[in-house]
């Protein structure tokens, strides 16, 4: 995942010993590391046509999930759509 100028829609969290990062752009990636950040594994990305963004964790009696915020296609337009939840379901795999 290439650094941006900008990095807003970004999360971070540590969950059972892993941290997780999620950023967004017009994808949501999600990733996790077991050395604190030096070196990340691709957990999954998300994509659903429109912009995606404000992604945050949630890690709450042994599960964690990740909400993020569907906006439309237009970038200078407030167009809201849908809030998303995905839970992690074991190593790289996510709801």
């Amino acid at each position: 995942m290439a650094v941006q100028p900008a990095n807003n829609n970004v999360d971070i969290i540590f969950h059972e010993d892993r941290l997780f990062m999620a950023s967004s752009d017009t994808q949501l990636q999600v990733v996790s590391s077991t050395d604190n950040g030096p070196h990340w594994e691709l957990e999954t990305q998300l994509a659903l046509g429109d912009d995606i963004r404000e992604p945050r964790f949630l890690s709450l009696h042994g599960k964690l999930s990740l909400e993020f915020f569907e906006a439309g296609s237009n970038p200078i337009a407030f167009e809201p759509k849908a809030l998303w939840r995905v839970e992690r379901n074991g190593r790289g795999r996510w709801s």
